[in-house]
């Protein structure tokens, strides 16, 4: 069984949804997921749960994580860390990359997602950042545009990709959740 992470100890930076997207996307593709919401918070639209035969573990974290990070990395095929194109993010960001260096196992790698991306020079600042930064740790950078559409479906307890299949943000969470699949050694979700 594959298991990916989504991690930060920054509360309030995407894991929840991104997890959610990725946890979905499976499910539309007929993948049987084991589903772990390990944030008491609650930010998740998806409810904890295991899936006959399931392929993925799927777990989201909580933010203002320390103890038990070590540990879940190591057991991680995938890391999944989601960041703000803001200052205020970048030092949790840095510590999140030296953790998953230092305890990594064999074989997984690390996806640095920039959320709430927009068309604004800050956000592709910190996208440069990110790259030149982390470019040789990561195995993908990849973007999670900021979009009134997904906080829609978030609110309808939907992916996106269901609430508006042909929006920009569809595509977008699609890219995300595919960049992750392929890290993962899972076929892609087929655009509709």
């Amino acid at each position: 069984m594959k298991n990916v992470l989504f991690v930060n100890r920054k509360g309030g930076c995407g894991k929840s949804t991104l997890c959610a997207e990725f946890v979905l996307s499976l499910r539309r593709s007929g993948i049987p997921v084991n589903f772990y919401d390990l944030d008491v918070q609650g930010g998740t639209i998806l409810e904890t749960g295991e899936e006959p035969g399931a392929k993925v573990a799927a777990i989201d974290t909580p933010g203002a994580l320390e103890n038990d990070l070590a540990e879940w990395i190591r057991e991680a095929d995938v890391v999944v860390i989601p960041t703000r194109p803001s200052g205020l993010d970048m030092e949790s960001l840095r510590f999140m990359v030296r953790v998953y260096e230092a305890n990594r196992k064999r074989g997984a790698c690390l996806i640095i997602v920039v959320n709430q991306f927009t068309r604004w020079s800050s956000s592709r600042e910190y996208l440069e950042w990110v790259k030149d930064e982390f470019g040789k740790t990561a195995a993908a950078i990849t973007t999670f545009m900021q979009s009134e559409a997904v906080i829609q479906a978030s609110i309808q307890d939907m992916s996106v990709v269901d609430f508006a299949p042909r929006s920009a943000a569809a595509r977008s969470a699609l890219e995300v959740v595919n960049t992750i699949r392929r890290a993962a050694k899972l076929p892609e979700e087929q655009r509709r």
